[in-house]
């Protein structure tokens, strides 16, 4: 479950002609359930479902 990331302009401050520099904006792809992200989790490392609790 990898970041997705896309860069976007700052808003001019001054509201002249200035390029503005890039900056990272993660991509929103929705929601999950609490318990896939406990699957997720527990399939990617050492810790079990029941850890948490």
């Amino acid at each position: 479950m990898a970041a997705e990331y896309d860069f976007q302009r700052r808003p001019n401050p001054k509201g002249d002609d200035a390029v503005q520099p890039l900056y990272p904006r993660i991509v929103n792809k929705g929601t999950i359930k609490m318990e896939r992200l406990v699957q997720d989790i527990a399939g990617m490392s050492s810790f079990t479902p029941g850890d948490g609790s």
